[in-house]
């Protein structure tokens, strides 16, 4: 089963979206703060991201970086974020972020095609 790593810590938002990919088909992981994520993605090696940028003890930017950079991993990325400036969806997109989803604009359905179009292959 295809395991995704949720970085979120909105505890319902977290539910909601688990929820949401579990009916579709994928395992789920979940991390509530940066430092758990890094630690979760070294351990389980999900097959895609989804990942919060304003998170407790690493943001979701540090956590991209460190994954991109320091971990050499190329593992598909959804940022899903309340951020919608310019300056975010930029840094994100050097960082090598396949999607940016800003939250109020989109349903859990068209996050779940975005992370079927990222994961078709693998």
């Amino acid at each position: 089963m295809k395991k995704i790593l949720v970085i979120e810590d909105d505890p319902s938002l977290q539910k909601t979206i688990v929820a949401k990919l579990k009916a579709s088909g994928y395992e789920t992981l979940l991390a509530g703060d940066g430092e758990e994520a890094i630690k979760i993605f070294k351990k389980d090696q999900p097959i895609l991201l989804l990942v919060d940028l304003i998170l407790p003890k690493k943001s979701g930017l540090e956590v991209i970086e460190e994954i991109r950079i320091n971990q050499h991993s190329t593992v598909p990325m959804i940022v899903i974020s309340n951020l919608d400036q310019p300056q975010d969806l930029e840094s994100a997109r050097r960082l090598g972020v396949n999607e940016y989803v800003v939250k109020s604009n989109i349903s859990l359905r068209d996050l779940v095609v975005k992370v079927a179009e990222l994961t078709k292959d693998l």
